[in-house]
């Protein structure tokens, strides 16, 4: 397996722009404007932000799909991930 050095900084940031005019943005949200490049590493990293440097929730009544491609074998293959919605809320002392 190659390891993968994932920049939380970057994600947090592109979080941070998406909720510079709302109140509220959803992982899935995130993931369609900024599509994910290193496959379940990236969106694990995204789930490690939200549960300890971005006020969040989750909706569990809602189970929304994540989609991404990875190289396997040198062959892109889909990928897919569903979880419960995680949504991103705007910290208002930062906001």
């Amino acid at each position: 397996f190659d390891q993968v050095s994932i920049d939380h900084g970057a994600l947090r940031e592109h979080i941070h722009d998406l909720l510079v005019d709302r109140s509220q943005v959803t992982l899935h949200e995130v993931v369609t404007r900024r599509p994910l490049t290193q496959g379940l590493a990236e969106l694990i990293a995204y789930l490690q932000i939200a549960s300890r440097d971005i006020d969040s929730a989750v909706d569990a009544s809602v189970v929304e799909t994540i989609e991404w491609t990875a190289e396997d074998d040198d062959a892109p293959t889909g990928r897919r991930a569903q979880l419960p919605r995680v949504i991103y809320l705007k910290d208002d002392a930062h906001g």
